[in-house]
């Protein structure tokens, strides 16, 4: 039966929140979710295909591998701008045209490179222009997923979609181990241009807009329809007064991310994701590399990176579930924990190279911290912000993290150009994971501060 539903100018008053919130899953909400999981599914793929054939093209090329470091750079330098251009797109004209058309761009700018690829200049450009995509749906589909995901599963769902990222590289390291070698590095660009753009009809025929979205850009009757997709007992027929009282805000996107108290959680979670993302593009980029320079095979490089990657998908999920079932303000210290984690374990991965059943644990658990401390502090920064500046506040927040992407890779590169140990660089790893265990520390105080 339709709950009772207060009165407002003679029509039922029906607050979305609450309707979400307290419905089941609906076929809606699983389509949203599933098409926002696939996509994550193919960014991470995207994201490690350059690290993974980081040594086939130098060979083919006939260049060190430090001399790549301006290749995974440039496309760092693409998801920044992505970051912040399509957050600002998504609140001014929609979460779903950014998603279809960022899915776009990623995947031809990653099809290119395996038709055209044939100088680091080039592939430069086609990595920045992929970047620039990516940047786009990674920020925008956290947004979308958690106004259609009810607050019970909201950090779950969130966490599940970074994970998923990380989910998709670490396929995408078993793909590389197996495609290389018998059809070459172009192969893996290919599959991953094409897959994308797939995905981009399916989400253009089928992916709805944010319910949330749409009411706040006064698109009232569409709003209505999917709501009643999603509670359909919970919505009454015929017209209703749709409100969102939490979602109004009189300031631009930007001017909303330092006002009514979130100045401070909006600092601390940039540069917890920018720490976070300095160490994970470090390791993820260069990885392969060293662990091949510290003795290790081609092929168990590359798995021992997927471990990596695969830590960080056990890890948001866990995470994600404790900070749902989080009822006396604890999330600051499971992050804190989480990043203690991975530091410690960045440094014993740089010294059991040689053992490699403890290097595998140790690299999992690394990507276990700090790939579940990221996911925890998206789904920080999705819940932060009301609807008008939530796209807005994820992709600032992730655009400031990709500052520090950009770093990582550069890091290693230079790194390796100087001619550290391959250990010693793998160690270097923690500094950032630790700091970033600092910038989350006191997330908790900034939010009571915003509460009170």
């Amino acid at each position: 039966m339709p709950q009772e539903q207060p009165m407002m100018d003679g029509l039922p008053k029906v607050d979305i929140g609450k309707v979400i919130d307290g419905s089941r899953w609906s076929a809606l909400q699983k389509l949203v979710i599933g098409m926002c999981f696939g996509l994550a599914l193919l960014e991470g793929y995207d994201l490690q295909a350059m690290a993974y054939t980081a040594s086939s093209v130098a060979r083919e090329f006939g260049l060190g591998p430090g001399a790549l470091s301006f290749v995974f750079s440039s496309g760092l330098v693409g998801m920044f701008l992505g970051s912040g251009i399509f957050g600002l797109t998504a609140d001014r004209f929609g979460r779903r045209i950014v998603l279809v058309v960022g899915a776009l761009v990623f995947g031809v700018g990653t099809l290119l490179v395996a038709v055209v690829g044939n100088s680091v200049e080039t592939l430069a450009i086609l990595r920045f222009l992929a970047g620039i995509g990516l940047g786009g749906t990674i920020s925008t589909q956290l947004a979308m997923a958690a106004e259609y995901a009810p607050a019970r599963a909201r950090s779950t769902v969130v966490m599940l979609l970074v994970g998923a990222v990380g989910l998709g590289a670490s396929v995408g390291g078993l793909v590389a181990a197996v495609v290389i070698p018998a059809f070459g590095w172009r192969m893996i660009f290919a599959i991953g241009g094409v897959l994308p753009l797939l995905l981009a009809v399916w989400m253009a025929r089928g992916l709805p807009d944010s319910i949330r979205f749409l009411l706040a850009a006064g698109r009232a009757d569409e709003a209505r329809d999917l709501l009643r997709r999603v509670a359909p007992d919970a919505v009454a027929d015929g017209p209703v007064d749709l409100v969102s009282p939490t979602d109004h805000t009189g300031r631009s996107p930007v001017a909303s991310l330092f006002t009514e108290g979130r100045a401070l959680g909006t600092v601390l979670v940039w540069i917890a994701y920018f720490m976070n993302l300095v160490s994970v593009y470090f390791l993820l980029s260069w990885l392969p590399v060293l662990f091949q320079q510290a003795g290790l095979s081609a092929s168990t490089a590359t798995v021992a990176t997927s471990t990596f990657a695969a830590g960080g998908i056990f890890g948001g999920f866990l995470l994600g579930r404790l900070i749902d079932r989080d009822e006396h303000g604890r999330t600051h210290r499971f992050l804190v924990l989480g990043y203690l984690i991975a530091a410690a374990c960045a440094v014993v991965a740089s010294v059991t190279t040689q053992q490699p059943p403890l290097l595998f644990i140790a690299v999992f658990l690394a990507g276990f911290g700090v790939g579940g401390s990221q996911g925890g502090v998206s789904a920080a920064a999705a819940s932060m912000y009301p609807t008008a500046a939530r796209a807005t506040g994820v992709g600032w927040a992730t655009g400031v993290g990709r500052i520090g992407s950009i770093l990582g890779p550069t890091l290693g590169g230079s790194l390796l150009a100087a001619g550290l140990a391959a250990t010693s660089i793998i160690a270097v790893a923690a500094v950032p994971m630790a700091l970033a265990a600092v910038a989350v520390a006191p997330l908790g105080m900034a939010a009571r501060r915003r509460t009170s």
